[in-house]
């Protein structure tokens, strides 16, 4: 059977595609989740002073982390301890820039003394090719911000 649609019914579809024309488009990207974590081995446990703005230096044969050059973010896990940090703000910043103060926390302030802090965020990464990651630490003192950085999943 055919079903032949009238002028004022063709109209209405063309206005329905031209909507659906005019929907803004989403970038989507697969995530690749990770059954043994990445480490890195500037952030195993070692200590940290307040730091400015830097790009960790994590090319593992030119890859970060080990991850694709082109990865768009990662689900990184922090752990982050500081000897006194019961009374101080202390923290690392993880972002896909070098602007201060920007980026996902993890902190450890108000914890007791060296006790761990922390979380697992999804953290943009740059969106140039090989991808970067730039992180920012505030410790109570000199090399007494411990951090830990895993890597368990990631975007392309």
């Amino acid at each position: 059977m055919t079903t032949h649609l009238d002028d004022a019914e063709i109209l209405r579809v063309a206005r329905v595609v031209r909507t659906l024309l005019d929907v803004p488009r989403f970038n989507s990207y697969a995530f690749f989740p990770l059954m043994l974590p990445l480490a890195h081995s500037d952030f195993n446990g070692d200590s940290f002073s307040t730091t400015a703005k830097t790009e960790v230096a994590m090319r593992v044969s030119g890859k970060f982390f080990g991850l694709p050059a082109d990865a768009k973010a990662a689900l990184i896990k922090a752990v982050v301890q500081d000897s006194a940090s019961a009374a101080n703000d202390c923290y690392i910043i993880l972002a896909p820039n070098n602007t201060a103060g920007s980026g996902i926390y993890y902190r450890c302030s108000g914890l007791t003394n060296d006790a761990k802090g922390g979380g697992t965020y999804v953290v943009p990464l740059t969106q140039d090719s090989p991808s970067k990651l730039y992180y920012q630490a505030l410790a109570s003192g000199a090399t007494t911000l411990d951090v830990w950085l895993t890597v368990w999943g990631y975007w392309l």
